[in-house]
């Protein structure tokens, strides 16, 4: 029997599926389903205090199917800063961006093959008012080409725009993107997890906790690659098959139920001052997850 659960934590969760590693098994009657996730930066005590140095915010993420549908950004004040909705159908995810007043900013629409890999994004901004709302500002457009080993991507040009050389992937033994050939960056990646690498100028080690991912929230290789081709390569330690415990000058406070699931999660820095890097100033949060 499914019981609901309030919980603490957070991590974006696209795709989900099973995987070749070794996750932690889960009976029918114990898995969990992601509900909501809650998330404050940097830290609830501060957001519910009103009283903030910096610029406290409170992000409220909605799932179905571990997929997230839906999420909402709130100022201190408890009023809407921003909103996106997430949609999905068999060959396609489209996520759409919204201000404090309901008028559309973005849109982001990936197109996928018959193996669910994605073949192409389109990027769209609204930024032109009209008086009644926003009108298209700019759009690119990036397609990818698969091949045995490599994954190439290349920019569509709009317009006038100058041709870009494509950029190529490459595949590790286990299929997953584990470097960009004609970028400079080689990060270290140990099957699907993210090692180390040079992520905003800053080289980066990572540690995660040994606690297995249940089954039922891991993903396959196409899913990570996605995920990859979408954000970029960092997003393999936060969004990966492993649970993160440290990023360099970030900390992650986790904690875990009998399953596996992750019940709390709290992102603090380490001496980011004296690092001199905005990246991890802007890194902390406490974050909250229920479950069904």
């Amino acid at each position: 029997m499914k019981k609901k659960v309030f919980m603490l934590g957070i991590t974006a969760l696209l795709f989900t599926a099973c995987t070749d590693n070794d996750n932690q098994p889960i009976d029918d009657e114990n898995a969990m389903m992601l509900d909501k996730v809650v998330q404050y930066s940097p830290s609830k005590a501060e957001y519910d205090s009103g009283i903030s140095n910096g610029f406290s915010l409170k992000l409220v993420k909605y799932y179905q199917d571990n997929r997230i549908v839906a999420d909402t950004l709130f100022k201190m004040s408890g009023s809407m800063y921003r909103r996106c909705e997430y949609m999905y159908t068999s060959n396609t995810y489209i996520k759409k961006e919204y201000d404090d007043n309901n008028n559309l900013m973005t849109q982001q629409v990936a197109t996928l093959d018959g193996q669910g890999r994605i073949i192409s994004i389109v990027n769209n901004s609204f930024s032109i008012w009209t008086g009644s709302g926003y009108t298209l500002s700019s759009e690119n457009e990036i397609e990818f080409t698969y091949n045995s080993n490599t994954i190439t991507r290349s920019l569509i040009p709009q317009g006038n725009e100058t041709p870009m050389a494509p950029l190529i992937y490459d595949l590790n033994s286990f299929g997953i993107i584990s470097e960009y050939t004609n970028s400079g960056s080689m990060p270290t990646i140990d099957g699907d997890k993210l090692v180390s690498g040079n992520f905003n100028g800053i080289t980066t080690t990572f540690s995660y906790y040994p606690n297995p991912m249940p089954e039922n929230l891991a993903k396959n290789t196409v899913e990570l690659n996605n995920r990859i081709l979408m954000e970029g390569l960092y997003i393999l330690s936060t969004e990966g098959n492993y649970y993160l415990q440290n990023a360099g000058l970030v900390n992650y406070d986790k904690q875990f139920n009998t399953y596996s699931y992750i019940i709390y999660d709290k992102a603090e820095t380490i001496d980011a001052a004296s690092y001199g890097a905005n990246f991890y100033d802007e890194a902390a949060y406490e974050a909250f997850y229920y479950y069904n």
